[in-house]
Parts: structure tokens; sequence; C-alpha cells
């Protein structure tokens, strides 16, 4: 199941953020919910493959809830956004941009 679900992935990479996305939320051939993790013998397993960075210990993953049949994760590399800043402080804006 979980090789099933990662061939239907998209990823879109920036150079501070990469996208995941699965439209999977449903069974093909039952139509039933599918589940993205669970725990078996008080061990955790996850269905849905991404990376994280490589390049240091600071990132953060966000969960983009939509009423739709997917799921959509955003990786933002903290680490890579420090190296390449001017100045010290770390700042990610979230959300739609102004118009």
């Amino acid at each position: 199941m979980k090789k099933w679900i990662n061939s239907v992935r998209k990823v879109q990479s920036t150079m501070l953020c990469t996208s995941y996305f699965w439209k999977v939320s449903r069974c093909e051939l039952c139509r039933s919910t599918l589940i993205t993790e669970f725990i078996h013998d008080d061990v955790s397993f996850y269905l849905l493959k991404f990376e994280l960075p490589v390049s240091g210990n600071d990132f953060l993953v966000l969960e983009q809830i939509s009423a739709d049949d997917h799921k959509m994760l955003h990786v933002l590399d903290i680490d890579r956004r420090d190296a390449n800043s001017q100045n010290s402080s770390t700042t990610f804006q979230v959300g739609s941009a102004p118009s």
C-alpha cells in the first residue's frame, strides 16, 4: 500500500521549500477512506513518504488542510534560509500573497 500511495506523489521544490502532493484519500477499489499512519506494538508507521532536509537540524513541516481528497505537505528548510540570509533573523511568510 505504501508503494502505491507514493507512486501518485507529486513534488515541487524551491531553494527553501519542498512541497509534496498526494491524491489518495480513497481506495481505488472499495472507495473507503485511506489512513496515512497507524500504530502497531507502540511503533508509528507512516505511509506518506517525504524527504527531510539534510543540510542541518532545523526544518518545519506544514500540512495543508483541504476538503478535497488529497494531502499536501510543505517542508521548509530553516537552516538553508539562515545560510542565505543577509541578517541573522529567519522569517517565513505563510499564506496568500497580498493583492
